[in-house]
């Protein structure tokens, strides 16, 4: 895994903490900013392992011909 990744996967975690801290507040702005904090940073690391995928494709496939 990246660095670029590592800090996506720890970010994820830290909005995924601090829901726990809040869940008893029962505060539903506060929940639907982390939760979409957490949405955006899931995006980004997908596509981060998208094109690392992608790419161990193209290396397959340029090492095979």
């Amino acid at each position: 895994m990246n660095n670029q990744m590592e800090v996506l996967v720890k970010k994820i975690d830290y909005l995924y903490q601090k829901i726990e801290d809040i869940i008893d507040e029962r505060s539903e702005k506060q929940m639907d900013f982390l939760l979409s904090e957490i949405d955006k940073h899931r995006t980004s690391l997908l596509e981060l392992e998208i094109q690392e995928q992608y790419k161990e494709i193209e290396n397959e496939t340029d090492s095979s011909q």
